[in-house]
This record gives C-alpha cells, sequence and structure tokens, in this order.
C-alpha cells in the first residue's frame, strides 16, 4: 500500500506514470524529496477517496453512533445496552495502549438480537458497514466437518492473519459458533491473549466477537426463577447472574467453543446474554418493522394480526424465535 501513495504523488508530477512504472529505490528519493506526511495526505484525498483504507482518520468509530442504536433499535436487552458499549468504548479510549484484542461472546435464543448488535457495532466502526472489507464474518456452517479439521483451523487462522496484516482495527464475527467443530478455534488462542506483535502482526486494536445459541435455554429457565420465583423485576437482573451458565453452556455443548482453549486460557473478556423477550418487546420490534416500510402509524391492530402469527411460551411467555420472524410477516402487509 506504501508503494500506492508514492506513485499518487509521483503521478501529479510530469511523467510520474512512467516513473511508477520503473519505481524501485528511487523512489525513495522521491519520497525524501516530497516528504512522506506530504504523500500520505495526497494518498487519503485521492486513492482513499475511490478505494476504502484503513487509516485512523477515515475508519469513523463513531461510538455515539453505536450507543443510540443499542437505546433506541434493540429490545429487551437492558444488559447489552448497559454493559456492551462501555466495554467497545474503553477498547478504543485506550487502543494505543491496549494489550490484548477484545473478545466477547454473545449468547442466546434465535431471534434476541445477537446479528442486529453485531451489525451496529460495524455500522459503528466502519463506514460501509458489514460491507466493509475489514469486517470479516464466518458462518458456522462452513466448519462442520470433523474429516476437514486442520483445514478448518488453518483456514479461520489464515484469514485473521490477513486481515489483520491489511487493517489492525479488523472486527471478526463467528456466527453459529455452536455448528462449528470443537477444537477448531484452537489455532487462535494465542492471538487472542496478552502480547505485543506475533508474525509482525498487531492483533490487539482487533475485535473478535463469538455468537451462539448455546446457553440461551439455561437462561431462560434462570431468567424465569428470578422474575417468578424471586421476585426481580427484568429490568433487576445483572450480567453476573448469567454468566457462569452461559460459560458452562459453550464448555459443555457440542460446538465451536466445546473444551476450547478459548476458555481455558481465559481469553474471552465479556459473555453477553441476549435475554427472551416477551410480548411488549415482539410489540416494539413489530412497530419498527411497520415503521421501516413506510407505517409511521402502527395501530394496535396492526400488531395483534401479527402477534397472532407468532407463537409463545404458556408458562414462561416468552417469545419462541424473538423477532425473527417479524420482518417478512410486517413485510407482507406492508405489500397489501
Amino acid at each position: 500500500m506504501r508503494w500506492v501513495k508514492y506513485c499518487i504523488v509521483l503521478l501529479i508530477i510530469p511523467f510520474g506514470s512512467v516513473l511508477c512504472e520503473i519505481l524501485t529505490g528511487s523512489a525513495l528519493i522521491g519520497l525524501s524529496v516530497l516528504g512522506y506526511k506530504y504523500s500520505d495526505k495526497i494518498y487519503l484525498n485521492t486513492y482513499c477517496k475511490k478505494y476504502e483504507c484503513c487509516h485512523p482518520e477515515l475508519i469513523p468509530h463513531n461510538l455515539l453512533a453505536l450507543q443510540d442504536k443499542l437505546d433506541s433499535k434493540l429490545f429487551g436487552q437492558h444488559i447489552i445496552q448497559e454493559k456492551l458499549f462501555k466495554a467497545i468504548a474503553s477498547h478504543f479510549e485506550t487502543i494505543e495502549k491496549s494489550k490484548k484484542p477484545l473478545v466477547m461472546t454473545f449468547h442466546g435464543s434465535q431471534g434476541t438480537g445477537k446479528n442486529y448488535v453485531a451489525t451496529m457495532i460495524a455500522e459503528a466502526l466502519f463506514e460501509k458497514g458489514v460491507d466493509s472489507k475489514y469486517f470479516h464474518l464466518f458462518h458456522g456452517s462452513q466448519f462442520e466437518n470433523q474429516d476437514r479439521t486442520m483445514e478448518h483451523k488453518e483456514a479461520i487462522r489464515n484469514e485473521i492473519y490477513e486481515g489483520v496484516g491489511k487493517c489492525p482495527y479488523s472486527v471478526f464475527v463467528f456466527d453459529e459458533v455452536d455448528k462449528m467443530i470443537p477444537g477448531v478455534f484452537d489455532s487462535i488462542t494465542a492471538l487472542l491473549d496478552h502480547h505485543s506483535l506475533i508474525k509482525g502482526k498487531d492483533f490487539k486494536k482487533s475485535i473478535f466477537l463469538f455468537l451462539t445459541n448455546h446457553g440461551g435455554e439455561e437462561m431462560t429457565f434462570v431468567l424465569h426463577q428470578l422474575t417468578a420465583k424471586k421476585g426481580l423485576f427484568r429490568h433487576e437482573t445483572k450480567l453476573h447472574h448469567f454468566e457462569e451458565i452461559m460459560k458452562l453452556g459453550v464448555y459443555n455443548k457440542e460446538g465451536g467453543l466445546k473444551d476450547s482453549n478459548l476458555i481455558k486460557s481465559a481469553v474471552i473478556d465479556f459473555y453477553f446474554p441476549f435475554l427472551p423477550l416477551e410480548e411488549s418487546h415482539i410489540a416494539q420490534c413489530i412497530i419498527e418493522e411497520f415503521r421501516f416500510c413506510g407505517k409511521n402509524e402502527v395501530t394496535q391492530e396492526m400488531i395483534d394480526e401479527i402477534m397472532k402469527q407468532l407463537g409463545f411460551n404458556t408458562i414462561t411467555k416468552y417469545a419462541h424465535a424473538g423477532c425473527k420472524q417479524i420482518y417478512n410477516k410486517v413485510q407482507t402487509e406492508c405489500y397489501f
């Protein structure tokens, strides 16, 4: 990428295109004359206007936007709203002095917001959001073949090395970890631990997210016990009520984190619970989806019509699929 900067500067000079073609050690002489800072500024205002660049001035890290989305677009997840923003904000606040990458796991049943929040993070950190070349998404179905364990390990490790090499601020998201083969992450444990550099690569500025359904059933049971039996209001439940069951859930159940060195080595910084959603939260999701399709005035009748199509547990009253099925159902109503 540095050679690209030099070429851009030289292209401004007459016959610069010829010089770029024969760029060798002579480029260093040209650089010393023009000055590196000048070439860097030209690079930012030309090449980086057209192509995505990994430069502190060009990566938004819009944490205020993240906080706003968590507060206004995420429903029923008070622990996430309370703790996740602080974890990410503190990571960037001390990023130049950081000793390790930020590593987090998201636990919860389907439709509770795990992928939704991962997307929010991408949109806050990168101008292109999930389409950024610095945002890396791994699907569980890609890494579920036991006969290809070594191949899977190498593929993950290689993409992380390559990604961090291109941009130390990269974000890596592993979705459906419960579908992955056990031990698939053992090859990257050292990369997520405390270190300075590994093979010249700086991993300390990156973020790693592991999304899983494991722990969802256990959290549902604990939440119901705390609210129905012990008299706590939902919003009074805390992170510590769920941390241990999340950790045990992924460590003992089949999946990418079963008996994982990531857990044994304590490189995971935060285990975040995405709690099951109640009817009031589902109603908020329905209203949001109607607004998304242009229906700003949402009546109770419209909400009830969608609600009748969804399933709820008769005892806990939690939605079976969270907000996952709402988008298509609302779109159908909007269409007609």
